[in-house]
């Protein structure tokens, strides 16, 4: 179990090293802001102090500039990379869980498949806000 549990760990920090590293080759000052996650402003919009909001979205989405920029943001960041960072952190955080619980001994009353459910909740919640991220650069307004 513990060797299983070093693989998920080097596993998510490999796949958010190549996440890092694919994202740092943007040089785009949106995406490097990450104003989709944040819901803030867009960093290449003026006034950066305003809060993003639908027509500024839209228009954003709409930008041709921005065409390559978005497609290469949603693959293979996005899709594939994205989906495996979250089932290798919610792997070695359930694996982990349940491997620390059966250590202690005042926790080897409650059943295993309670120590599942956080990582569960965690992945499929971020799954699906990866899922609407994913989308949204190849569906313009227009």
């Amino acid at each position: 179990m513990k060797f299983v549990i070093l693989i998920l760990l080097v596993a998510t920090f490999a796949v958010w090293a190549a996440i890092k590293l694919i994202s740092g080759k943007f040089r785009d000052p949106d995406l490097e802001g990450r104003f989709i996650e944040r819901l803030s402003y867009i960093p290449s919009r003026v006034p950066t102090s305003a809060l993003l909001t639908r027509d500024v979205f839209e228009s954003w989405l709409n930008d041709q500039a921005k065409t390559g920029v978005r497609q290469t943001y949603a693959f293979p960041v996005l899709f594939p990379l994205d989906y495996l960072f979250l089932t290798s952190l919610g792997l070695f955080l359930g694996l982990g869980s349940v491997a620390i619980s059966g250590k202690l001994v005042f926790l080897r009353t409650i059943p295993v498949w309670i120590w599942w459910i956080f990582p569960f909740q965690l992945s499929t919640s971020s799954a699906t806000r990866s899922k609407i991220r994913f989308s949204l650069p190849f569906f313009p307004q227009n």
